[in-house]
């Protein structure tokens, strides 16, 4: 439960968190080896330190682990495990979007897997490796779905992903919600049936109120507010905007997130050499250019008809806009503590596979 003066993670829905704590089953909690030992020269301990690390560690938290160490780096392992999954959906991704092109999937999962901001955050306990994930999966899921939306467990198993998504972070069944929404009706309308779009529509929201509804539920039960917001304004003020949002800030906020999501570590006070970033920049602009030129040659007619790309090279970028927009919109509210690159991870295979 949030309360005032509690800065932590209370705010968070628990599916992320329940399954870390089972993994970290094994552990014996009253062991306090790995107890969190804040440093107080951090640079953010607002004692004038200069020390990156947040925390204090000992040679007792090394291997073989034990204790509240060993609790930890197993809940790491479930992390880990959870980027693989995205990993491999990303795979998949490419290889249903250019099947006539296996490379396409194996460049794309390296992207993704060798993405040091990706490897950094997967290594950590931290729920948007489980949001990343689910939504890794819910684009593959809306592929098949647009190859045979008249099958409604496709919707069906949206509806789960959804619900899923919710329960790993608000933001996430958000954005998944809105991007299958969109295919759907879009789907509906070319085909001409409302009742593709009605059945479907019915399909995904009443399983995604099932599996997540509690959790809307008790907010409004513990804060008269179906999301929490009214409590978590009080709490994390400090990182809400002082001052309406200026064109400065939404230049500041596309350098930060570009920056972030390849490479900025610790507390976000750790950068990349200039190098680094120059590189990452140089392969975009290489694959924006690739991207143009496959266009062109479907254009031309040398390879597949473009027809039968359009829906699923449209669903890529519409999860990737889908994504930004909501950044966007979060950052009106938000200060720079909410520019980090990590927060596009559920786009990361639509951005791969582009």
């Amino acid at each position: 439960m949030q309360r005032i003066g509690e800065l932590g993670e209370a705010h968070q829905p628990p599916l992320y968190y329940a399954l870390a704590a089972l993994a970290a089953l094994p552990a014996n909690l009253n062991d306090p080896t790995g107890a969190c030992n804040p440093n107080p020269k951090f640079i953010w301990a607002m004692r004038g330190g200069y020390d990156v690390n947040a925390g204090l560690h000992g040679s007792a938290e090394t291997f073989p682990f034990r204790g509240q160490s060993l609790a930890l780096h197993l809940a790491r392992v479930s992390s880990i495990l959870m980027g693989l999954v995205t990993l491999a959906f990303t795979i998949l991704i490419a290889w249903k979007v250019f099947p006539e092109s296996p490379l396409v999937g194996l460049l794309a999962g390296a992207l993704v897997a060798f993405n040091p901001q990706f490897i950094f955050i997967n290594s950590s306990v931290n729920n948007d490796n489980l949001l990343t994930m689910i939504a890794a999966i819910s684009w593959w899921q809306v592929l098949r779905a647009i190859e045979q939306p008249e099958l409604m467990r496709h919707w069906i198993y949206l509806g789960i992903l959804i619900g899923l998504g919710f329960l790993a972070k608000i933001n996430g069944g958000l954005v998944i919600a809105a991007v299958a929404g969109i295919t759907l009706l879009t789907i509906s309308i070319k085909k001409r049936s409302p009742k593709l779009l009605i059945q479907g529509a019915l399909s995904m929201v009443l399983v995604a109120v099932a599996l997540s509804g509690w959790w809307f539920l008790r907010n409004q039960i513990l804060y008269g507010d179906i999301l929490g917001w009214k409590v978590y304004q009080k709490v994390f003020e400090v990182n809400l905007r002082q001052t309406p949002l200026q064109w400065r800030d939404v230049k500041d906020f596309f350098s930060v997130q570009f920056h972030s999501f390849w490479g900025v570590f610790g507390w976000m006070n750790i950068p990349a050499p200039h190098w680094f970033y120059q590189a990452f920049k140089a392969l975009c602009l290489i694959g924006l250019l690739g991207l143009a030129i496959r266009g062109l040659r479907h254009k031309l007619g040398r390879q597949v008809n473009l027809r039968e790309k359009a829906a699923p090279i449209a669903l890529l970028f519409l999860a990737f806009i889908a994504q930004e927009a909501y950044m966007l919109a979060v950052i009106t509210k938000c200060n720079s503590s909410c520019y980090q690159g990590r927060y596009m991870f559920p786009a990361i295979a639509p951005i791969a596979t582009s």
